[in-house]
């Protein structure tokens, strides 16, 4: 059955216990029940218990969920959660609690909260020791870096410090659902300085991460250099969980997805098959049949589509290029142009800031090396370039902000990627990026006085103000 039908059903049968049938009005001699809504109301709970550890995935099914401020269980704040687009079914994750206790999940929307009933009870069990009995893809390369899922039980520690080895070799990064990532920027001296390169990722599911001051990496005029930055993990607000370690030695233990899943990236190994271990602070997982992960010889990178394949030829768009073998990736060209910046996000997938066009042709192969290797060219791999025309701007989102400055602000329109300046009321915008060609994002409005501006968006092929 559906999470939809599910919560028909729960609202159906939790209407009178949660309140909602408040009163009945005579009117005209006919009986008019009143439903009056006001705050949220839980009407069940897909798990209603999990381990004392936490990290069970619970779904919460009700109504008033939209703009959503807290979810408790008991007095205690969930890991994380975040609100289905449907507003009716939350997504969430149980904190830690002694064994043997209920309490009640709880959801507050403001300074309102959701009354308490026995269909929101969840009850905590005492955690066990891990096991693994699945593990995804079970092949990688031998350079590592292949992500990988591991399936099982007991993955929350009591004491914070799970961890995960291939063989005897810590993971690279054992995460909440983001694939590790970092980002290369090729800095040019005589680029824009207000342009810069925001990382932005998207888990598993594909939501993406913020893109805030805390991922962005400003172009430096006074030196060339590639620069690595690491991401702070995904944000759906208010769930933000960092990247972490594999709790190797010295190193952060594992940031746990749930108690029954972890998102790893596998190290580099020898060639031949190794047993997949969990660790926490009540034993390791058995040896396993399934929990098995076999090192393979890397094969060289192959290009298999391109996304964007065409853009501006001033450059400065994302661009997605999918494929295979991209692990340890140290250049992406197009054409004879090296990309501005790029980003692994893993084996498969690769983010790049495209360059100019230059005095190089209009259609281009796009080329991804590891060490010695470079894909080979191919029809996947095309980009053609596209002359410059001048911005377009159809909205501001927001339209309107406080007279301090320092908000952000999303441009709508198209032809944004070329963008080297913008103004509100006249001032430059403190920092800005085009995530494509119909997306210009503004870090920083600069301060004005109380009213009404224009706003100005300019490339080479010139200025367009709204």
């Amino acid at each position: 059955m559906d999470a939809g039908r599910v919560a028909t059903r729960l609202r159906r049968a939790f209407l009178v216990g949660a309140g909602l049938l408040t009163s009945v009005a005579l009117n005209l001699g006919a009986v008019t029940p009143t439903l009056a809504v006001s705050g949220p109301a839980v009407y069940g709970l897909d798990v209603n218990s999990g381990t004392s550890a936490g990290r069970t995935q619970v779904r919460i099914f009700g109504s008033g969920f939209n703009g959503a401020t807290a979810v408790n269980f008991g007095t205690v704040g969930a890991v994380f959660f975040f609100v289905n687009p449907d507003r009716d079914v939350i997504f969430t994750q149980s904190p830690a609690q002694a064994a043997g206790t209920s309490v009640h999940v709880t959801v507050k929307v403001g300074a309102i909260g959701s009354a308490s009933g026995v269909a929101d009870l969840f009850s905590y069990n005492s955690a066990t020791a891990p096991y693994v009995n699945g593990v995804s893809p079970h092949t990688g390369s031998s350079n590592g870096g292949t992500p990988v899922e591991i399936h099982g039980s007991g993955f929350s520690s009591p004491d914070g410090m799970t961890s995960v080895r291939f063989g005897t070799s810590p993971a690279l990064a054992c995460d909440a659902s983001i694939t590790p990532t970092v980002a290369h920027a090729a800095v040019d001296p005589t680029g824009p300085q207000r342009n810069s390169l925001t990382t932005q990722l998207r888990d598993r599911a594909g939501l993406a991460s913020q893109r805030d001051a805390a991922s962005r990496f400003e172009r430096n005029p006074a030196q060339r250099d590639t620069t690595s930055i690491a991401s702070s993990g995904i944000s759906p607000a208010p769930m933000r969980p960092a990247v972490s370690g594999g709790g190797g030695p010295g190193g952060p233990p594992c940031q746990v997805a749930s108690d029954s899943l972890l998102f790893v990236t596998a190290p580099p190994g020898s060639l031949g098959t190794v047993p997949v271990t969990v660790i926490t602070g009540l034993g390791s997982s058995p040896p396993d049949p399934a929990a098995r992960f076999t090192f393979v010889a890397p094969g060289p990178p192959v290009v298999n589509a391109v996304d964007p394949h065409t853009g501006s030829a001033t450059g400065n768009l994302n661009v997605n290029i999918i494929g295979s073998g991209f692990s340890g990736a140290t250049n992406v060209k197009f054409g004879n142009n090296a990309a501005m910046g790029f980003f692994v996000g893993d084996d498969d997938n690769i983010s790049a800031q495209l360059p100019p066009q230059g005095s190089g042709p209009a259609v281009v192969d796009v080329t991804v090396t590891v060490g010695a290797n470079t894909s080979a060219t191919s029809a996947a791999d095309k980009f053609t370039y596209q002359p410059e025309q001048k911005p377009v701007i159809d909205a501001l989102i927001p339209n309107h902000g406080s007279e301090v400055g320092g908000m952000q602000v999303t441009i709508v329109g198209s032809s944004l990627s070329g963008t080297n300046a913008v103004t509100f009321g006249g001032m430059p915008a403190q920092s800005f990026f085009a995530p494509s060609d119909n997306e210009l994002d503004i870090f920083g409005i600069p301060p004005h006085a109380p009213g009404a501006v224009d706003v100005t968006a300019t490339d080479s092929a010139g200025s367009t103000t709204k």
